[in-house]
């Protein structure tokens, strides 16, 4: 018994080495995080983000175990009229920062819970990834670059704010045991495909919906190529079985998304600006490129979106390229083919290449907005970038054998360690160099963070018994999104409902009261107010400064004997109603 780790390790020592690998290279891409995990989080695009996650997980730790209730919908957050968040709950993520809620102490517990998690994508992802092109090419070291490629991305390095668009490490898996499953048929792989469509779905919608749409261009290929065997009664068996068992689980989230109505969907113009630039795949931009300067387009040179989350990376084109000049397999054509349907998907409505931007109805995205109301709750055809990248990297990993000469013969043994480090010493250690030249194209050092602070006062408000709700202010004004997000952060310590909220895609009505009580972000604290208030039970008012404008500036209060609490120095003002 004693010697089954020994015995696991000896088996299975290529993976450890390789999973220990990309957790470097993790630590090296998100430096400096790792020195402040409990105290810090990434700020990747200025809104805070990461806070509205941090929140779901406290929210669903709370509801479960504390209110005894549904996760699913709130009015901690938009009291009292409270939303939905079918749209906005990634469930497994949730899940798995529990433990940590109960390890540390707040709010380190979900800094540390996020942070950590945030690692976890990025090890599986590149894992997942090396395990695909590993089954495909039979060569590790080309299967290891690809992984690198994948989990280092600039769209996932972009998106280091959305713990829910970098839970891309279901999508390697499900592709591998989807192949899998047509070439063995077995009943095991099948089901292997549904349970990593389940963590996909339970992560992130817009996951779920790539695997959907690569099925469906699978089966395609499928029908034309190989037409027997989705014709062999065991594939069809096993097929069903899997789909049925991932339809009578996820079940109760598919009634509930189709009956939860949203209170905002995207307008032509928002699409627009969230369409891929066909320049962004070639070019990366100078904000986040170590060439940087005058040699490079900058972010805001662009019609929709550019280089910043689209590039492909040069060690990328310059393989597919190789590999289209040099192979010609129908197999691996399926992998180009694919990356073009995703290509052409994340143009949205619109084709724009560097500032120009050419209108068209006809693109193929237009009919999916129109026909599948999960595309109607989103406004980022761009994300479909992810799916390029993907495509791509699978395509390329056999020009990467072949350059890098690498035969069946030289790798029998593909479990080997040693054969292993020893593979990124051919053609003169160009592995090596291709490992280099692609940290050099994708790192972005240091990446933003932001310090994770919570006032003094919101401790004091959590030791008050009674139940209460809190309004935050300022609430419409400039920057805030990240001053929502930061209110969410607060409501993890204090633990009072707020009237505030920042969710993308809230409930109907759910701001109803918001905006009744504040038509136009009024600052005057007035007895009218105060009463409105009183009534639905918003016993304190917190005022934050706002930027480069002080409270003073902003305070006019007709009653000074509503101070409670003030936080020194003085950017945080607490206010009783009643």
């Amino acid at each position: 018994m004693w010697l089954a780790p020994i015995t696991f390790f000896k088996l299975h020592k290529l993976n450890i080495a390789v999973i220990f690998l990309y957790l470097l290279f993790t630590f090296i891409f998100t430096f400096p995080l790792f020195l402040h995990i409990s105290t810090f989080t990434p700020m990747a695009d200025g809104q805070g983000d990461q806070f509205q996650y941090i929140w779901m997980f406290w929210w669903l730790k709370t509801a479960l175990f504390n209110l005894k209730t549904n996760p699913l919908y709130t009015n901690f957050v938009y009291y009292p009229c409270g939303t939905s968040l079918i749209y906005h709950m990634p469930i497994f993520l949730s899940l798995l920062a529990l433990p940590f809620q109960y390890l540390f102490g707040s709010p380190a517990n979900l800094i540390i819970g996020y942070n950590l998690i945030l690692v976890f994508t990025f090890v599986l992802s590149g894992f997942g990834v090396y395990l695909l092109i590993k089954y495909l090419v039979k060569d590790p070291v080309t299967a290891f670059i690809c992984g690198l490629l994948f989990a280092f991305c600039p769209y996932r390095l972009w998106h280091l704010n959305h713990i829910n668009l970098l839970s891309t490490e279901w999508i390697p898996f499900f592709i591998l045991y989807l192949i899998r499953s047509v070439n063995e048929r077995t009943l095991r792989n099948f089901l292997w495909v549904g349970v990593f469509f389940i963590l996909t779905f339970l992560s992130d919608f817009t996951c779920a919906l790539f695997l959907v749409l690569f099925t469906l261009i699978y089966l395609v290929y499928l029908l034309v190529k190989v037409r027997k065997r989705l014709k062999d009664k065991k594939v069809i068996k096993n097929s069903c079985i899997a789909l049925f068992t991932v339809i009578i689980i996820l079940s109760p989230l598919f009634y509930s998304l189709s009956s939860t109505k949203i209170a905002w969907q995207p307008s032509i113009d928002e699409l627009g600006h969230y369409s891929a630039n066909l320049g962004g795949y070639l070019l990366p931009v100078k904000e986040r490129s170590l060439l940087g300067g005058y040699f490079l387009p900058s972010q805001r040179d662009y019609n929709g979106v550019a280089g910043g989350e689209l590039f492909l990376g040069y060690i990328l084109i310059f393989f597919v390229l190789y590999t289209w000049i040099k192979l010609r397999k129908e197999k691996i054509k399926f992998w180009f083919f694919s990356s073009l349907v995703f290509l052409i998907l994340s143009l949205g409505h619109a084709l724009h290449i560097y500032n120009h931007s050419y209108y068209f109805k006809w693109l193929p995205y237009n009919l999916l907005y129109t026909y599948i109301p999960l595309l109607q709750i989103g406004r980022t055809p761009y994300r479909f970038s992810l799916m390029v990248t993907f495509c791509l990297i699978i395509f390329s990993s056999y020009g990467f054998t072949r350059f890098f000469n690498l035969s069946h013969a030289q790798n029998k043994n593909l479990s080997d360690l040693k054969n292993f480090f020893q593979g990124f010493l051919v053609k003169k250690g160009v592995p090596v160099v291709i490992v280099l030249l692609t940290c050099l194209e994708f790192i972005v050092l240091p990446i933003k963070l932001i310090r994770v602070e919570v006032p003094e006062c919101y401790q004091e408000i959590k030791n008050m018994p009674e139940e209460f709700a809190i309004l935050e202010r300022p609430v419409f004004s400039r920057g805030a999104g990240l001053r929502g997000n930061v209110y969410m952060l607060y409501q993890t310590v204090h633990g009072k409902q707020v009237v505030n909220g920042y969710l993308p895609r809230p409930s109907y009505h759910s701001r109803d009261f918001l905006q009744e009580i504040l038509p136009n972000d009024q600052i005057t604290l007035d007895m009218e107010l105060r009463d409105k208030l009183a009534k639905n039970n918003v016993k304190y008012v917190t005022y934050h400064e706002e930027f480069d404008r002080p409270i003073k500036e902003l305070l006019k209060i007709e009653d000074i004997h509503c101070f409670t609490i003030e936080e020194e120095p003085a950017s945080v003002k607490v206010f009783k109603t009643f």
